[in-house]
């Protein structure tokens, strides 16, 4: 026959695999709850009590330090994202500037075809034609 220690003990241990079933946090006073006992059952002095309580404080343990990992693989992953957010608009920088620069260079070709076209015409007539050069002001 068991005895009520036991019986609470058991009832315990199926609220501890129940809230690590959940994924909710796993304390003294939520086993407790969960388990049907009242508040500081688990504090009474004598053994089954305390091999318990020493599992609860190993399982907390063992939760902490997955914690710890998951904040430190989070904040990794919000640097990443910030890293990548960053060079996203760094790039969209750069192909902006690499469109003016196209455009300035086509600009300057198409230039440097009028002044080729003006000095044919000035080698057959030697007449310099001013206006026939048009330059691009800046704004």
């Amino acid at each position: 026959m068991t005895t009520r220690v036991e019986l609470n003990i058991l009832a315990a241990e199926a609220a501890v695999k129940e809230l690590l079933a959940e994924g909710k946090k796993i304390n003294q006073h939520s086993v407790e709850k969960r388990a049907g006992l009242s508040n500081g059952t688990l504090n009474y002095k004598c053994d089954p009590y305390k091999r318990f309580k020493d599992k609860l404080t190993e399982i907390n343990t063992a939760n902490t330090q997955v914690d710890d990992h998951y904040k430190t693989l989070k904040k990794e992953l919000i640097r990443q994202a910030e890293l990548k957010d960053k060079y996203r608009m760094q790039r969209d920088e750069l192909r902006h500037e690499n469109v003016k620069l196209h455009a300035d260079n086509k600009e300057l070709l198409y230039q440097l075809f009028l002044l080729q076209k003006e000095m044919i015409a000035v080698k057959e007539t030697n007449v310099v034609d001013f206006t026939a050069l048009r330059f691009k002001k800046d704004d």
